[in-house]
């Protein structure tokens, strides 16, 4: 099937286009069908041109993580993660392009804790609330979850004890976080 019919960027990205709320013949869209590029998708530079610029920026020799890491070269946005298309983060595309699609509802988890490599085989697809769990310094376990829910003490007595915020230990015994 062709890229039209999946309303799928043409120029290799991978991501969702947008439906033409009206027919501009310059720029191939037609009224109701879905547009060939997402906006600020350049049509005119190849799939191989732009897969060969991504993985050019690729640092060879990490700074940081495991000795096997590939470290993002070009810019990096605020949270350390490397950036390509703007707004798209490198590790995603990286990944898109070695494995496939990332489940949907699921993130990608660096093994490694380093958010600036961009190794398919560091990265693993878990839900949004098992990858903050492993962040880089967890202040809770679950057998310190299931302390806090058996605890008579009061939340702020707890969080006091633990170093976490009193409502971090509310929010264990609301059952809201590190359900049981």
């Amino acid at each position: 099937m062709s890229n039209e019919t999946h309303g799928l960027c043409r120029c290799g990205c991978g991501e969702p286009t947008t439906i033409a709320n009206r027919s501009r013949k310059d720029r191939g869209w037609i009224k109701g069908q879905p547009v060939p590029y997402k906006r600020g998708h350049n049509p005119t530079v190849a799939l191989f041109e732009r897969l060969a610029n991504f993985w050019s920026m690729v640092k060879l020799l990490p700074t940081s993580g495991w000795p096997d890491c590939l470290e993002w070269g070009a810019a990096t946005q605020s949270n350390g993660y490397g950036g390509f298309f703007g707004e798209r983060q490198a590790h995603r595309i990286s990944y898109l392009l070695t494995v496939g699609p990332i489940p949907e509802g699921l993130d990608l988890d660096h093994l490694c804790r380093n958010r600036a490599c961009i190794n398919p085989y560091h990265l693993e697809p878990v839900t949004r609330i098992v990858n903050v769990r492993r962040g880089l310094k967890p202040k809770l376990t679950e057998e310190l979850a299931a302390e806090i829910r058996s605890s008579s003490e009061t939340d702020r007595a707890i969080a006091l004890r633990l170093g976490v915020c009193h409502s971090t230990v509310n929010a264990v015994r609301a059952g809201r976080t590190w359900n049981a």
